[in-house]
């Protein structure tokens, strides 16, 4: 997750992916749902500050649905 300067919008992304998953106005509604996607998906979410650089990371893994 990391905002974007163009449009100030926060976006989601998944690794390897050339667009966005999700744009959200603010931060923590890109931090809800990018853990939502997260908890569904089984994989981790990495939050990047404004600045770029890694602030939180949360890991999802163990909870993949099969």
């Amino acid at each position: 997750m990391t905002h974007r300067k163009s449009d100030g919008k926060w976006q989601i992304l998944s690794e390897g992916q050339p667009k966005a998953l999700k744009l959200c106005p603010t931060q923590e509604e890109a931090i809800q749902a990018a853990r939502e996607i997260a908890i569904d998906r089984g994989v981790s979410v990495v939050i990047h500050g404004m600045d770029g650089k890694i602030r939180e990371v949360y890991s999802y893994d163990d909870r993949k649905q099969k």
